[in-house]
């Protein structure tokens, strides 16, 4: 089973300079986007834009570890077997992203504004980490990549400030491949402008 999908993109030409990235401040957020068009190039817009569904930005400031405690993983709500994920470079580039088996119901991983998500995590009746049972990591710093968010997943950050952009298509893929090949098309496009 392939995890991740890397496209050798550069994120650095898709995504626009005058972008004003948010890793200089020192906090830790994840939001949705609402004027997403603004973080990319207009060539990868006129490409991408009628595809995009939300992006959301993932802000990690420097020496900021809290994810590396081993209490993050999870699958991602609404049902979809991936995002795409553009990481800007960062000082190390040693985040990891690792994906799991675990005998635990993937309705209980999700984590989304229904889930008892945090409390399974933190609560008296917390989860172990022999529960989990490592399946693939890779390296996810500085990368364009295709990323399956239906298998239990957490990222692993690094000491370097980071941004991760997420990008969620307004297409439902069903099958993998089929997910790799419709983006992996537009990529093409992209690269013939």
């Amino acid at each position: 089973m392939e995890y991740i999908h890397n496209f050798k993109i550069d994120p650095l030409t898709i995504v626009s300079n005058n972008w004003k990235r948010p890793f200089d401040k020192e906090q830790y957020f994840t939001k949705y986007i609402p004027e997403w068009q603004s973080i990319f190039t207009q060539d990868f817009l006129d490409v991408f834009e009628d595809h995009i569904k939300i992006a959301m930005v993932f802000n990690k400031p420097k020496n900021w570890n809290e994810t590396s405690k081993g209490n993050s993983v999870h699958v991602d709500e609404g049902e979809i077997i991936c995002a795409m994920n553009i990481v800007l470079p960062t000082t190390d580039n040693l985040s990891l992203m690792e994906w799991f088996h675990t005998d635990i119901d993937h309705k209980e991983l999700l984590i989304g504004s229904n889930s008892n998500y945090a409390d399974r995590w933190n609560g008296v009746n917390a989860w172990t980490q022999n529960r989990f049972q490592l399946l693939h990591q890779s390296h996810v710093d500085n990368a364009s990549t295709l990323v399956r968010v239906d298998v239990p997943h957490r990222v692993v950050v690094s000491q370097g400030a980071r941004v991760c952009i997420s990008v969620r298509f307004k297409e439902k893929f069903t099958v993998w491949s089929d997910a790799v090949t419709y983006v992996e098309s537009l990529f093409q496009e992209l690269r013939h402008k």
